[in-house]
């Protein structure tokens, strides 16, 4: 065995090892120039990847390359670097070359897959992942790869087959995070705790499970565990994590769980208004939303995010009210023109009807408007599950570390949810009634008593505590938009209510109106309805069939005939 041998035996067993910066150390400019040898940087590459200082893994690739551009290896390492840029297509590329240049090499298969989750083209990630497998039967890596898919298909049962198998081979870590997950979703929380423990037992350093702990912990109202574990999500999680994404979410929680510690007559009214939103929850395969002309226009023409507008600037100035009404909360009232009020935050709303009301009179009279003309706008029907999916897809998506293909490793709750509107009847008593749920309203009515006798006790007497106010006003600002009066019932409406956390506040530049953009909406419709009185219907109705027919996309177009005047 010459120098050269003995020194490339010494450095790939240190990699192995993961002593990586002995691999460094090992293998100085100097010695590099010496041998110019394509396999001696390829494994100096690994080390810096493992390391995670990626700038200078591509550079050495690269030059690795240059000696011999088929250099397995580096060519999957220089993939994997482009991988974590979101240069996913350049990534693929590479990690071809990779197998071009050693077809039994198993890592790249891997990472193809992991390059083809990030592209949402499932069944190809598949396809190499289990390449991967035949090549390597003891590689764990692929195997989380494909329950993480099955878990965004919430196929649980194959989800906890393969995430175990991994487990079978190694301690996983990723694995017992996935597996944590799948109980998650199956709401077996003390499951999901136990498996989140091991993740962290296996590598303290994944920030994942601890996000995933303290929201479990969270919901089982265990409010200093959930507590210690968001901030120990924090202390560790980087902004080039995989679940970075995650962070306004657990400082939002922070805040959250210290106002419950801090006073416990808030944190009673926050669970009664979670309890409230539950119940009020709407699930369904499909849903409208009526808009006008030139919003469509830039839906489905021109590819543009779907919009939630922020409370405080939904065309009737009465939203928000009911609810207070029947608080007898001052915010209810009109103020006196020398009183003041403090800001609060509100929730950005998305309104929609069930889909049987694509084609309503009433609906196209107060929201199918185009210019404030009515009955000359639209009617989108999206369906529902895929349109919540892609929001939380869009909001957690982050490239994962392209051999540890860690996917979808946080959860995130009922932050993205479709609730039913509940309408406010006057009378002897209040009464308050759910279209289309009414099995619902005993349960309703009693929650809102309860709810009533306890913001009555949330007494404010110093000067001071308006802030604390401020906080329950904001508190039930996640339910106020969710109650209308009695005269809106025949709408049945259905509204997504969202903190927007995570998302950028859009300041529109014509006007102070803000916004959250979500994602595009196009793959997800199921039906147009172009109103009654639209201009050149058949123009409209054959532009959008042909924009939609160029990406495979053939949802029914209608044309409305109703009688409108």
């Amino acid at each position: 065995m010459n120098e050269l041998e003995k020194l490339l035996l010494e450095v790939q067993q240190l990699n192995e090892t993961k002593v990586y910066e002995k691999v460094i150390e090992l293998l100085p400019v100097s010695i590099l120039e010496k041998f110019k040898n394509a396999d001696l940087y390829a494994e100096k590459a690994i080390a810096y990847y493992k390391l995670k200082d990626y700038s200078q893994c591509e550079i050495i690739a690269n030059i690795s390359l240059e000696i011999n551009p088929n250099n397995a290896k580096s060519n999957n390492y220089k993939g994997a670097v482009l991988n974590n840029n979101n240069k996913f297509e350049e990534a693929i590329q590479y990690y071809k070359r990779a197998i071009e240049g050693n077809p039994n090499y198993a890592a790249p298969y891997n990472n193809l897959g992991t390059s083809y989750v990030s592209l949402k083209l499932y069944d190809q990630a598949i396809k190499y992942y289990e390449n991967a497998i035949e090549l390597d039967s003891n590689f764990s890596t692929p195997y989380v790869g494909i329950g993480s898919i099955y878990l965004r298909k919430n196929l649980y049962d194959k989800a906890i087959l393969f995430y175990n198998k991994a487990i079978e081979i190694d301690s996983n870590f990723s694995a017992y995070n996935g597996l944590g997950c799948v109980y998650f979703d199956l709401k077996k929380y003390d499951q999901a705790i136990e498996l989140y423990n091991k993740a962290i037992e296996c590598d303290p350093t994944f920030d994942g499970p601890y996000y995933n702990l303290g929201l479990t912990y969270y919901i089982n109202k265990e409010y200093h565990k959930a507590l210690e574990n968001f901030e120990k999500y924090l202390m560790i999680v980087t902004e080039t994590s995989p679940n970075s994404n995650f962070i306004s979410l657990a400082r939002a929680r922070v805040v959250e769980i210290n106002k419950f510690l801090k006073n416990a007559k808030y944190k009673d009214i926050s669970e009664l208004v979670n309890k409230i939103k539950e119940l009020l929850i709407f699930k369904d395969e499909s849903i409208t939303h009526y808009t006008g002309l030139s919003a469509a226009k830039a839906l489905i023409l021109d590819k543009s995010k779907f919009r939630l507008s922020e409370g405080a600037f939904l065309n009737d100035t009465s939203e928000g009210r009911e609810l207070y009404r029947h608080l007898s909360l001052p915010i209810s009232k009109k103020l006196q023109e020398t009183e003041s009020i403090l800001f609060s935050q509100k929730p950005f709303i998305g309104s929609f009807v069930t889909e049987t009301k694509h084609d309503d009179l009433t609906l196209w009279r107060m929201y199918g408007k185009e210019e404030k003309e009515e009955a000359k706008g639209c009617a989108i029907t999206i369906d529902m599950e895929s349109l919540l999916k892609n929001i939380k897809e869009n909001l957690t998506s982050k490239p994962a570390n392209t051999d540890q293909a860690i996917t979808n490793s946080a959860r995130i709750d009922e932050e993205f949810t479709f609730y039913r509107v509940a309408y406010r009847k006057m009378g002897d008593e209040v009464k308050f009634i759910i279209p289309g749920a009414d099995e619902k309203e005993s349960i309703l009515n009693a929650y809102m008593i309860e709810l009533g006798n306890k913001v009555k006790k949330f007494t404010i007497t110093k000067e001071a505590e308006k802030y604390e106010n401020k906080d329950l006003i904001e508190r039930l600002n996640e339910i106020a938009y969710l109650f209308k009066s009695i005269e809106y019932q025949h709408e049945n409406e259905i509204r997504l209510v969202v903190k927007g956390i995570g998302f950028e506040k859009v300041i529109d530049d014509k006007s102070p109106k803000v916004y959250i953009e979500l994602v595009p909406i196009r793959s997800l419709i199921k039906k147009i309805t172009l109103g009654p009185k639209v201009d050149r219907a058949d123009e409209w109705a054959a532009a959008f069939y042909y924009s939609l027919e160029k990406d495979e996309l053939k949802p029914c177009i209608h044309i409305s005939h109703l009688p409108f005047k």
